[in-house]
């Protein structure tokens, strides 16, 4: 009797089909919303270009890393000057997000969007740079959704910003964004299943950076990736994965789903936003730059390697910033690791030549 019954369900399920839906302003975040991020760890056999219409994405034993909130503000939260100028813009997300030239370091950041009935727009970042306000205007927004959002919409966007001080650095990206909507149906993640649109990004970023303490530049053309997955009244993706171009093809770097984790117990240890770090350039060909955003302290260490395990550098950092020879290393991916015992990040590190 009970295989019978057993039968009947699977049948009912299956036949099942479910509406397509539409992603509109009102599922965007809101001021005062705040929502549980958990990054999960990379799983080589994750297929970005699975999708389609009435589609089902089972990510449901995705294994959890880190977890961490993001908070949303209205732009009367923060501080005035930075309501002042950026004119226009209605949100604020704080993040754990730095940017650092030379030994200086901008904290305290702020992601600044607009959202409106037409379109979810950056209008740029917001910070302290050495205790002092400094923001970071977008010359064009980027912008992340038109509305509605409804399967097969195509659309894309030219942002840029820049930032310089005499003395210090400078830092600029030019950036374009190409947003398919390219599948819909039902996403499973260990937080539970939902009725989401996915939305492919391919962005295409121009980076170039100078330090001048170091007379030091790179200028380097990137392109990545984002598969995002938005449920109604989700506010902020219930599914993202993130990914590098590597010799035309999609790498997936970073996979991350909204979570209930902290507010469970779920034993998660919460991301250490304390520690940062960034390099260039990426992919590398000879010379790799890395730089450390917060205190040098004992048993620092970076490791470089590469896909099958093996450890091909591993060396202390006693400086912040350090260079490193990698031109003996061949064509390929590799997982560069930095940090401590207590806290370690890690970069997917692509040799190009």
């Amino acid at each position: 009797m009970k295989k019978i019954l057993l039968s009947i369900s699977i049948c009912i399920v299956s036949a099942t089909s479910i509406a397509q839906i539409s992603i509109a302003q009102s599922d965007m975040p809101q001021a005062g919303e705040t929502f549980i991020s958990t990054t999960a760890a990379v799983d080589i056999s994750i297929d970005p270009s699975d999708t389609g219409p009435n589609h089902t994405w089972d990510f449901q034993n995705l294994q959890p890393l880190t977890s961490a909130t993001d908070t949303f503000y209205s732009m009367s939260d923060i501080s005035l000057i930075y309501q002042l100028l950026f004119s226009g813009a209605n949100l604020a997300a704080k993040s754990g997000f730095t940017i650092a030239i030379d030994q200086l370091t901008l904290a305290e950041v702020y992601l600044i969007y607009k959202n409106s009935s037409a379109q979810f727009e950056q209008y740029g970042y917001a910070g302290t740079f050495d205790g002092i306000p400094v923001p970071i205007i977008y010359g064009a927004n980027d912008v992340i959704y038109k509305f509605p959002l409804q399967y097969g919409d195509v659309d894309s966007s030219e942002s840029d910003f820049a930032l310089g001080l005499p003395g210090v650095g400078y830092v600029s990206q030019q950036r374009k964004r190409v947003n398919t909507v390219d599948g819909w149906g039902t996403v499973i993640t260990p937080a539970g299943n939902f009725e989401a649109l996915r939305i492919t990004s391919v962005i295409t970023d121009i980076d170039s950076v100078f330090i001048d303490t170091l007379n030091l530049g790179t200028n380097v053309t990137l392109k990545s990736y984002e598969y995002k997955w938005l449920a109604t009244g989700s506010g902020a993706p219930v599914l993202q994965i993130n990914a590098q171009d590597v010799l035309g093809l999609p790498v997936v770097s970073e996979v991350s789903y909204q979570d209930t984790a902290l507010q469970t117990g779920i034993d998660i240890p919460e991301a250490n936003q304390s520690f940062s770090f960034t390099f260039f350039p990426n992919p590398v060909s000879e010379n790799l730059v890395l730089q450390t955003h917060s205190e040098i302290r004992p048993g620092l260490e970076m490791k470089v390697t590469d896909i099958s395990g093996k450890c091909i550098i591993h060396c202390n950092i006693v400086q912040p910033v350090s260079f490193f020879d990698v031109s003996g290393l061949e064509n390929g991916i590799y997982l560069l690791t930095v940090g401590s015992v207590s806290a370690m990040q890690n970069r997917l590190l692509v040799v190009q030549r």
